[in-house]
């Protein structure tokens, strides 16, 4: 039995159902099926992205907003050609930070304390084939560059989805470590 506490307050479900309606008619006007990553390698001569993410994220966003929404923009590769475009239309959340495709320091030099970052934690080598005391030790530097100078802004997470080729020893690092102080 859940705790009623727990349980969506009639507000908060009006409140997802407009953000929801808003959504679902942004998609619909929206060519979502195109990769963010593409686009950004497609840059319009003026510099600036296409009119896709120009003119309708910043109305989902400005909408998630009033709801009290945080917003996270997800695109795998390197997305680095965009971010100031991303943040100017009020992103509030990176994710993932991809290892081989974005250099999480320059990402954190760059944007760190106008964005928040999620990611980071290689899933390729690190998770499916370290130790769990590499994992530990890889979680705390993120933390201390991603999140410490700006008073937090990171969500220790994955740069993927985790698969069957992840051992549960370093999974269970990965949540230990993303639980220190």
């Amino acid at each position: 039995m859940e705790d009623s506490a727990s349980l969506p307050t009639p507000e908060l479900k009006a409140r997802l159902a407009r953000f929801h309606e808003r959504v679902e008619t942004a998609l619909k006007q929206s060519p979502a099926s195109r990769d963010w990553v593409q686009q950004a390698l497609r840059r319009q001569g003026n510099g600036r992205c296409p009119v896709s993410l120009n003119r309708i994220s910043p109305n989902l966003i400005d909408e998630a907003h009033r709801l009290g929404l945080q917003v996270f923009f997800h695109s795998d590769g390197n997305v680095m050609s965009i971010v100031d475009d991303l943040i100017e239309i009020g992103l509030d959340v990176l994710d993932p930070l991809q290892p081989g495709a974005m250099d999480y320091r320059r990402v954190a030099a760059t944007y760190g304390g106008r964005v928040s970052f999620s990611g980071a934690i290689d899933l390729q080598y690190l998770l499916s084939r370290g130790t769990p005391a590499q994992i530990r030790s890889e979680i705390r530097q993120l933390k201390k560059t991603l999140g410490q100078p700006w008073g937090g802004g990171y969500v220790v997470s994955p740069s993927n989805i985790v698969g069957p080729e992840v051992p549960l020893p370093n999974l269970e690092a990965m949540f230990q470590a993303a639980h220190e102080s």
